[in-house]
């Protein structure tokens, strides 16, 4: 009804659609066939379900893969067994209210979340399942540079991250150093 986010699963190949009207995650083979859906399609913030999920980022852990949702009317970010077939809840960090966006270091498995609104760049401890809802906040930053963040991603080391208000994108290092940004308004 509304999708917003898209990813594709780097370990199987399947298209995952976040409808965030319908609190819906659809899952797609690569030939487009239906496979299904995850969450309860009822607007919850109950484990395993979505209010408006409107990220995703995927990155494998002791050999599993997760995908990491953005929830932004939940104010969590989920974390779904990615290896598993249909993927199953695995964990969530709560209190990360209006997250737009989020990105998984490949090099470090740490989680950078967007908050839209002009909050900081969050950036919390790698997914660990034998612990899956205790998460450490160990950095933010872009207060200051990034007026209305959307979406984020880091690659080599850069977090690059979507300034809707700013009409252009924040490069920052991982560790939260300014680096400039690219491309302006027009």
């Amino acid at each position: 009804d509304y999708p917003r986010g898209i990813g594709v699963d780097p370990g199987t190949g399947n298209v995952w659609v976040l409808d965030t009207r319908d609190a819906y995650i659809r899952v797609y083979a690569e030939n487009g066939s239906f496979l299904y859906n995850l969450g309860t399609g009822l607007s919850s913030n109950a484990p395993g379900s979505f209010e408006a999920p409107v990220d995703v980022s995927f990155h494998t852990t002791s050999g599993v893969e997760y995908a990491y949702i953005a929830d932004y009317w939940s104010c969590d970010v989920t974390v779904w067994n990615a290896s598993d077939d249909p993927p199953q809840y695995a964990g969530q960090i709560s209190n990360v209210c209006n997250n737009y966006g989020v990105a998984v270091d490949p090099a470090t498995g740490d989680i950078y979340v967007a908050q839209q609104g002009g909050g900081p760049v969050l950036v919390f401890s790698p997914f660990n399942p034998s612990s899956p809802t205790s998460f450490s906040e160990i950095n933010h930053f872009g207060s200051g540079y990034v007026q209305s963040p959307w979406g984020i991603d880091v690659v080599n080391g850069d977090v690059y991250v979507s300034d809707v208000k700013g009409n252009e994108v924040q490069v920052f290092q991982t560790n939260g150093t300014y680096l400039g940004h690219i491309g302006a308004k027009g």
